[in-house]
């Protein structure tokens, strides 16, 4: 896109030159033309000293023109003594240049006609010539880079391209260098036919000084022996090409072309071999260098705000703190299980019943053991008797047997009356029951120590929390904190951390560590069960350590898992 809009403002600019020239002819001819007007394809060019009447009539005429249609005269019409406007159509057979406006006094009138028909002759050879010569430049131009790419890293790159450049676009008797632009200096990358330029010499210090000029004014300089052109990227100048000699504007055209072409890749390709190290010291010394300089204000906002956000993280303290879910308990709380086996006959409480001291919660199946305690009852009578007949009959060894058989008889009777009073499962305390909902499942068998209840005391209330094995190591007694509850979420209760389990259970599918937590100040008109989340202030911090703990711990685990 770059490369034809040069070749179409190459062309505009030839337009001028030509209809500057061809008019010179004419005057030497004795055709004094008063002003020229042209438009076509590439360009349009109208004298702004011609009249409004004149120029309606002109751009009316030259837009009317027709193919095959080489001459017009036109007059006004406005009075006998005015100006005759020739309109001439420029094209050969296959192409059209324009067409052309000829203004002469009426002292020279139409006689000139013929003269300038034939004049138009030389100017359609003329665009003819310029049409071939940008026809063939990008070719030559796609040639050069074509050999540039193929090269084997970006430095024999740029040096086969300058001196192709040197070579096929007619500029042999010039020296060409090219300097890249960075951070505000000039630095020389390539010379044409040149491998190596020394540092410091006359004539290269001339040229930095011409290219840093070009680079500050962002425009073509043209000194009486050089010429820079200046080519840009994202950024503004990022390279200039300097032109040791005369250079003709049509040179200096192919160059500016080949250069613009060229450039991005050389550029990219000199990042692409750069290591990794170089690449971040390139950006770090870029953005100082941009943060240095007037302008860059967004950049400069942006930065001073990033420096701001690392200040705040690294540098404001803030409260650390471990956060875990949390559940609330009884400070004393009883388990009720199965005293042996049997089956359930009757269920008096459940869960969130509020229950006394020695209150009846359940009942078992008490009809095998009212049985057995009859046949012990009958077998415990039947000793008695034998005992009392030993001793009234004066015999010494029945007695001894009788005796044994009542102890015997006693202990089975004993057990069966102990089984029988704790058939009936008792409130151990005044509480709530938390868990325990066997109301449904009356009649089925309960096998010995099953859990049956659990009991809260109703006066004090603690705080359990499930704290993830990664942060166990930072939790401490005597640590504080505060709970959120779920039924409760506007209110946080502190609390005081009084013992840390050394056993991990699995919750939620984390494991975590059993932490206990008493209420500071009077314990909160809560009930047992609720859970919601609490946080253990473990001390002062920075936000950055905050926000890269767990980043960072799970890191380190998968680098040792790894084998590093």
């Amino acid at each position: 896109m770059e490369f034809k809009s040069d070749l179409k403002q190459d062309a505009a600019g030839g337009a001028a030159h030509l209809l500057q020239a061809w008019q010179s002819r004419l005057h030497s001819a004795g055709i004094a033309c008063k002003t020229l007007a042209w438009e076509g394809s590439d360009s349009q060019s109208v004298n702004p000293e011609v009249s409004p009447e004149w120029l309606t009539r002109w751009k009316s005429v030259a837009q009317a023109s027709t193919p095959g249609e080489n001459l017009k005269i036109v007059r006004p019409g406005l009075s006998a003594v005015e100006d005759t406007l020739f309109v001439l159509r420029v094209e050969s057979q296959t192409t059209f240049h324009g067409v052309l406006g000829v203004w002469l006094a009426p002292t020279q009138g139409e006689r000139f006609a013929p003269m300038l028909v034939l004049a138009s002759a030389w100017l359609l050879a003329e665009f003819e010539q310029r049409k071939a010569q940008f026809q063939a430049d990008p070719a030559q131009v796609l040639e050069i880079l074509a050999y540039t790419g193929a090269q084997a890293d970006a430095r024999t790159a740029a040096q086969e391209w300058i001196n192709r450049c040197a070579n096929q676009l007619g500029a042999s008797n010039l020296h060409l260098s090219l300097f890249e632009i960075r951070r505000g200096q000039a630095r020389w990358l390539v010379s044409s036919h040149t491998a190596w330029i020394e540092p410091g010499t006359p004539a290269l210090a001339e040229a930095e000084a011409l290219v840093i000029r070009t680079q500050d004014l962002e425009q073509e300089m043209h000194a009486e022996s050089a010429w820079t052109i200046p080519l840009f990227g994202p950024s503004g100048v990022v390279a200039v090409l300097h032109i040791a000699g005369k250079a003709e504007p049509s040179l200096a055209n192919r160059l500016r072309a080949a250069a613009q072409l060229a450039e991005p890749m050389l550029r990219h390709w000199r990042k692409a071999e750069q290591s990794l190290p170089g690449h971040v010291w390139q950006l770090c010394s870029d953005g100082i260098y941009k943060l240095s300089r007037p302008g860059s204000h967004k950049l400069k906002i942006s930065t001073a705000a990033a420096v701001l956000l690392i200040s705040l993280l690294c540098f404001v303290p803030v409260q650390d703190r471990v956060a875990a879910n949390s559940v609330i308990e009884g400070k004393t709380r009883q388990t009720l299980s199965a005293p042996f086996d049997g089956f359930i006959a009757e269920v008096w409480a459940r869960p969130g019943m509020t229950v006394k001291k020695g209150q009846k919660l359940a009942q078992f199946d008490r009809r095998d053991l009212l049985l057995e305690q009859a046949k012990l009852q009958s077998q415990y009578e039947q000793a008695a008797s034998k005992l009392r007949t030993a001793n009234a009959e004066h015999d010494a060894a029945a007695s001894m047997a009788a005796g044994a058989e009542l102890r015997k008889s006693q202990a089975e009777l004993d057990e069966v009356q102990a089984r029988l009073e704790r058939s009936t499962i008792l409130a151990p305390m005044d509480g709530l029951i938390v868990s325990g909902d066997w109301s449904h499942q009356i009649g089925v068998k309960i096998d010995t120590g099953r859990q049956l209840f659990e009991v809260d005391s109703s006066e004090k209330f603690r705080v359990i929390l499930h704290v993830p094995e990664r942060e166990i190591e930072r939790v401490r007694n005597g640590q504080t904190g505060y709970v959120r509850l779920t039924g409760r979420p506007d209110a946080a209760y502190p609390f005081v951390v009084t013992n840390v389990t050394p056993v991990a259970d699995v919750q939620n599918g984390e494991n975590g560590f059993r932490v206990e937590a008493d209420w500071q100040g009077a314990s909160p008109l809560i009930k047992p069960g609720m859970q919601g989340v609490g946080k253990i202030e473990t001390g002062q911090t920075n936000l950055l350590t905050v926000f890269m703990r767990d980043p960072l711990h799970w890191l380190r685990i998968k680098i040792w898992s790894w084998g590093w």
